[in-house]
């Protein structure tokens, strides 16, 4: 069976590959049971009808019932692994990422609570791990973490933390962002249940849906003047909220979708520029709920 885009699908066993005649390249949309092996590489490539097609590509969910896995190995043909493939593995211990993995995303490997070892091939030119966080190779971009440090110190020249990047991270305690950074992911660092406190630097823009949802103890954010507007569920479900210092030279306008509200804000004081205390005051959401003062 042939899909849209011209790819086939084609059966063999239990598993299913989506197979592209023309690159002689192969996708596993559904893969072999891994059972009850404790170590497992991701096939290079499949026979089909006497040709080899080479496995690039791992889609989401291919994956199921691994939980006694502990050592996997993304091999070097392997370009993307798709979401949720190895997540949430109670066993899974050490892993290593090939040459070829192009992009990775925390939603691949996140919740592995007993993870010890990580590796990227040193002859990979597409990503890179420091120990803490992977990156992209040009620096930009905050990929994710496979584990959970007390401190985060995200490195000078990142512009965006990718989205889940650090999210459901139960030990962190401290996040140092770099100057250049600009944009925050989707859930970056939602449900980081330690986190008390949040400094942002100038440059910094947009902080995209519940990038901070779920932060139980968060009391206090300081956001800088180059934010451009705030999203109601950035902050949802952080009640332990105290304080929060607007920057901005403009009164800065939530975006509320639905029947939403900004419950973060009860019982919070807003520190803002002098020359808006009164704005803010009369404003329908801020002075509503907030105790308003100045930041001077």
């Amino acid at each position: 069976m042939y899909t849209k885009s011209g790819k086939r699908l084609h059966q063999q066993g239990r598993c299913l590959y989506l197979l592209n005649d023309e690159a002689k390249t192969a996708q596993i949309v559904k893969g072999e049971r891994i059972g009850r092996r404790k170590r497992y590489r991701i096939p290079h490539s499949v026979m089909v009808n006497g040709e080899r097609y080479t496995i690039d590509f791992v889609s989401i969910n291919a994956y199921k019932n691994t939980r006694q896995l502990k050592y996997l190995i993304v091999p070097d043909n392997i370009t993307y692994v798709d979401e949720y493939n190895f997540s949430n593995l109670q066993n899974l211990r050490r892993i290593h990422i090939g040459k070829g993995v192009e992009y990775i995303s925390s939603w691949i490997f996140s919740l592995n609570k007993k993870l010890q070892t990580f590796i990227v091939d040193k002859h990979n030119k597409h990503i890179y791990f420091d120990g803490v966080t992977i990156y992209s190779t040009d620096g930009k971009v905050a990929l994710a973490s496979p584990f959970e440090p007390k401190k985060i110190s995200i490195r000078e020249g990142v512009e965006r933390v990718e989205a889940t990047a650090y999210w459901y991270n139960d030990n962190v305690e401290e996040i140092i962002f770099p100057s250049t950074l600009k944009k925050i992911g989707d859930n970056s660092f939602s449900h980081c249940s330690n986190l008390r406190e949040i400094l942002l630097p100038e440059g910094c823009e947009t902080l995209d849906i519940q990038c901070f949802e779920g932060c139980a103890k968060l009391e206090t954010v300081d956001l800088p003047s180059t934010i451009k507007h705030l999203n109601v569920e950035v902050f949802e479900g952080c009640e332990a909220m105290r304080c929060i210092t607007i920057r901005c030279n403009e009164v800065l306008e939530p975006v509320i979708y639905m029947n939403n509200e900004f419950n973060f804000l009860n019982d919070c004081t807003i520190r803002v520029p002098k020359h808006l205390i009164e704005m803010y005051r009369a404003h329908s959401v801020w002075g509503k709920r907030t105790k308003v003062e100045s930041i001077d």
